[in-house]
């Protein structure tokens, strides 16, 4: 399931309503928030579960910036510092990454890992644009939610809502 233009009722998860409110309150009457808008002591609690990516133009890359830890726990694998293009199986992020900076409006998505031996793994994704002129996302908000970690005994941050 896709939902383009999210809203915070569409959220199904609390980590991802609060990392969505905050990206809201930071942004204000802003097409979208700059990456030096946020500030991660105030929302620390939910860096395990971002992932931060670059984009680069002529021609279009993205590349990882950061990925915290409950993500890297989930997939297992630390992909940060690689470019998207690099894993071809995941082709379908790039599109949807395509389409956010084009249309400059955050997605959440609910679907299962694509890596064939870990797609019995549900996920939930918030994309949410940065922009450092306020008209051209270079930088995406990706926050991540895997509800088997809370299964399994590991501390989440909230339970599934």
């Amino acid at each position: 399931m896709l939902i383009d233009n999210v809203n915070l009722v569409d959220i199904p998860e609390g980590c991802l309503k609060k990392m969505f409110q905050y990206w809201s309150s930071k942004k204000g009457d802003r097409l979208m928030p700059s990456r030096s808008d946020l500030k991660p002591e105030e929302f620390h609690r939910l860096l395990p579960q971002v992932v931060l990516v670059d984009v680069e133009m002529d021609p279009v890359r993205y590349r990882a910036r950061l990925v915290g830890t409950k993500v890297v726990e989930a997939i297992g694998q630390d992909f940060t510092g690689l470019y998207f293009d690099r894993f071809p199986d995941i082709g379908f992020l790039v599109d949807r990454f395509n389409s956010l900076v084009r249309t400059r409006r955050p997605y959440l998505v609910n679907d299962n890992v694509q890596w064939p031996e870990k797609s019995f793994l549900e996920y939930y994704g918030l994309a949410l644009p940065l922009s450092d002129n306020g008209r051209d996302v270079n930088i995406i908000l990706l926050g991540m939610y895997y509800p088997i970690q809370d299964h399994k005994g590991s501390e989440s941050l909230t339970a599934r809502g």
